[in-house]
């Protein structure tokens, strides 16, 4: 039992009074006082009573199944995102394989209306799964006390990464059966810095939480904490809620730091899709040189929005 601090540094809305401790605490303090009286008074004096009765607290539902949502949730949350991402990272990478891609610059289509087309329709089928996880999780009881449209929120948000990886894997692999193996394990592999989480949250500091948020599985467990022990207070994630952290000692981290850091993963992810596909766009594709973003000749689109010499001699 830790003694360098007055309450736990994770509440729950459980007692932490152990009456067991304490009375064998208390019987042992009543042996030594008894025997500085017996030392120090007459010896006929009547020995003294010691009466010990707990505090009282207000009474706290204790749930089984809500006691594990913190270790659940991200997990359900990871599960429901994941058929979504590897259908997108094959349909993506097949597209790649086949010269579809290639084919459509040929007739003049640019590579962002392909990627816009893409992401729009993943961004419909992202608002039906987040649907269909919060309508589910309220539905059944898992997170009665949640605000759903704050719920459907985050899972949306959570949805960007998810896309913009997909994107990522699919401008590394020109093979779609090798992009799904690899883009799973991945996928899996970047929510391993949250495993070790309840091992080292006590000593972390908080930029070393941000920089393990860089892997969105990790940023979108830790949200996913902080929804699950407001609803083991009963209360659930509100929206005047938003800056709570379970932690004490004037803890930064909460549910705004790991849907900013969502937010960072995706555009980290998108940018090194971007410069990864122009250099390395696969057996159809001539790639660009590595340093292609410092050359006015891609920003002015082969010169033809500029007239600077420079512009064409970089072609």
């Amino acid at each position: 039992i830790r003694t360098d601090f007055l309450k736990p540094i994770i509440q729950t809305p459980k007692s932490t009074y152990d009456i067991k401790s304490h009375l064998a605490i208390g019987w042992i303090q009543d042996i030594v006082d008894s025997a500085i009286i017996r030392l120090h008074a007459k010896p006929n004096a009547t020995p003294s009573k010691v009466y010990t009765s707990e505090f009282e607290k207000p009474c706290s539902h204790s749930d089984g199944f809500v006691e594990l949502l913190p270790i659940t949730l991200p997990i359900i949350m990871l599960f429901g995102y994941l058929f979504l991402v590897i259908s997108l990272i094959r349909d993506l990478v097949h597209e790649k394989e086949s010269g579809m891609e290639i084919l459509l610059r040929m007739m003049g289509q640019s590579s962002y209306t392909t990627w816009l087309s893409w992401f729009c329709i993943n961004v419909v089928m992202c608002i039906l799964v987040s649907i269909i996880l919060s309508v589910t999780m309220k539905v059944s009881g898992m997170l009665p006390a949640t605000d759903p449209l704050l719920l459907f929120c985050f899972m949306l948000l959570y949805s960007w990464p998810c896309i913009t990886y997909s994107y990522l894997i699919s401008a590394i692999f020109n093979r779609a059966s090798v992009a799904v193996l690899c883009g799973t394990l991945f996928y899996w592999a970047l929510y391993l810095p949250f495993v070790a989480v309840p091992f080292r949250e006590l000593n972390m500091e908080f930029y070393q939480k941000i920089i393990a948020c860089l892997a969105f599985p990790t940023a979108e467990a830790w949200g996913c904490q902080f929804i699950a022990r407001l609803e083991l207070f009963g209360v659930g994630m509100q929206w005047n809620q938003l800056s709570y952290t379970y932690m004490e000692a004037g803890e930064s981290m909460n549910i705004i730091w790991s849907s900013l850091m969502l937010l960072v993963d995706g555009f980290i992810h998108i940018i090194a899709a971007w410069y990864i596909s122009n250099v390395f766009p696969g057996k159809h594709g001539i790639g660009l040189r590595w340093y292609f973003p410092v050359t006015p000749s891609y920003w002015c689109s082969y010169g033809r929005l500029c007239s600077c010499t420079s512009c064409y001699s970089n072609r």
